[in-house]
C-alpha cells in the first residue's frame, strides 16, 4: 500500500468569501495519482471528527460512521486528472486579506486526510 498525505496545502475558509454555506469549507486540489494499473484501487481516508461533510469533484461523499468520524471511501472511479476535495469543518474562518489564495495545514485537532493506493 502506498500513501499520499493530503493534510497540507488546503485552502482554508475565508470569512464572507463564499457565502454562509461554505464558510467552514476547506478545499484541497490534487492530481490523479500516476502509475495506476488495472485493478488498483485508490481510497480516500479521512480521520476527521464529526460533524463534517465532504464532496469530491462536486459529488457528495457518504457520511462517516457517527461514532468515530473515520472515513475510508473507494474513490478510484471518481477521480479525474485534477480533483477538488471540499470538507466542511467547524472552525473559525480566516479574515480575508485581499491577497491571493493561501494554503494551510488542516488544524491538528481536525485530523489527517490521505489517499491510500492498493496495488492489485
Amino acid at each position: 500500500m502506498h500513501t499520499i498525505d493530503l493534510t497540507n496545502a488546503w485552502e482554508p475558509p475565508v470569512a464572507g468569501s463564499r457565502g454562509p454555506a461554505r464558510s467552514h469549507a476547506w478545499v484541497r486540489r490534487f492530481g490523479r495519482p500516476s502509475g495506476l494499473g488495472p485493478g488498483d484501487r485508490v481510497w480516500l481516508v479521512m480521520d476527521l471528527p464529526p460533524p463534517a461533510d465532504a464532496t469530491l469533484n462536486g459529488a457528495a461523499l457518504p457520511a462517516p460512521p457517527e461514532a468515530t468520524g473515520a472515513w475510508r471511501i473507494d474513490v478510484t472511479d471518481r477521480l479525474g486528472a485534477r480533483n477538488e476535495l471540499v470538507v466542511s469543518l467547524e472552525v473559525v474562518p480566516l479574515e480575508a486579506d485581499g491577497g491571493g489564495v493561501r494554503r494551510a495545514t488542516l488544524p491538528p485537532a481536525r485530523g489527517r486526510v490521505r489517499l491510500e493506493i492498493e496495488v492489485a
